[in-house]
């Protein structure tokens, strides 16, 4: 069954045994070039940076003028999302038109990321953006009245007139042994995701030998409703004005496909940020 991740600000029915100690996270990279949010390698070598310690979330502010936004920015992700934050919006949930993909993932240290091929896209209040990759976080980035589930998914997109622009729709994921997808992250799934997760720590994205329709396997978020705010990359350099859009039903996984995620990456997510006075809005699909 897909939840309605809005259920959770009433009830905390599928937050499982999220709620985890944060002090085993793993480092982030050791090695230069880091691959940022969007996607970009980057030419100049930037610090090394990580999930926990000396350049772990706290001090990467610190680590380069570039990423002063970690640490003084005003518009930072993720957010904890509370009743009290929410407004009711007054468009729809993004129109998404993802399509078919060759499977290409690699593991640069942080996250899992599969790279996206051109051709799936998001339309929102007429705008459209390119989808160019996506990635896992667990625990989850964005919580729930201070609850994690145990994993997000982020689905990163450009402005297809402006590549600099930003969108992000995050889809949460928690285990669910009676109702846990099998066919999609399991050994030999659609994803390719136990696969994935087996390759050696990379910054170059290898082949999996088979691809996706990525609107057809996560074609549930199209009907979702969503919450919408305007944030910024959870990665350094922690850049501005990236909107995201939460989708409000939970992705229910196999508890063996979390607990594979887990081992390899044991928390890579970065604390929630003050909202600052933002709100999030709720947007619903439009009625007939």
């Amino acid at each position: 069954m897909l939840t309605p991740l809005l259920i959770l600000l009433s009830c905390e029915m599928f937050l499982g045994d999220s709620g985890n100690d944060e002090t085993g996270a793993k480092d982030g990279n050791d090695e230069t070039g880091d691959v940022t949010e969007t996607g970009d390698t980057e030419e100049e070598p930037e610090p090394e940076w990580s999930y926990s310690g000396e350049t772990g979330p706290e001090h990467w502010g610190e680590l380069s003028e570039e990423w002063s936004a970690c640490g003084e920015g005003t518009q930072q992700s993720p957010v904890d999302i509370t009743q009290a934050d929410i407004e009711l919006g007054s468009g729809t949930p993004p129109a998404l038109s993802w399509s078919t993909t060759e499977l290409n993932a690699y593991n640069p240290g942080y996250y899992l990321r599969y790279d996206v091929d051109p051709g799936s896209t998001m339309t929102v209040e007429g705008q459209q953006y390119d989808l160019v990759q996506f990635h896992f976080h667990g625990l989850s980035e964005h919580t729930v009245i201070g609850e994690h589930t145990d994993i997000e998914i982020h689905f990163v997109h450009t402005g297809k007139d402006d590549p600099t622009k930003l969108a992000v729709v995050a889809i949460f994921a928690g285990a669910d042994a009676e109702d846990g997808v099998a066919g999609l992250f399991d050994e030999g799934g659609a994803l390719r995701f136990r696969e994935a997760i087996a390759l050696p720590e990379s910054h170059e994205p290898e082949s999996l030998g088979t691809s996706v329709n990525l609107g057809e396997v996560f074609s549930f978020a199209e009907g979702s409703d969503a919450l919408t705010y305007s944030g910024s990359l959870t990665t350094p350099p922690c850049t501005e004005g990236v909107q995201f859009y939460l989708v409000g039903t939970l992705l229910p996984m196999l508890p063996d496909d979390v607990a594979a995620f887990h081992a390899l990456f044991d928390y890579n997510y970065r604390p929630t940020q003050p909202l600052n006075g933002r709100k999030l809005n709720m947007l619903s699909p439009a009625t007939e």
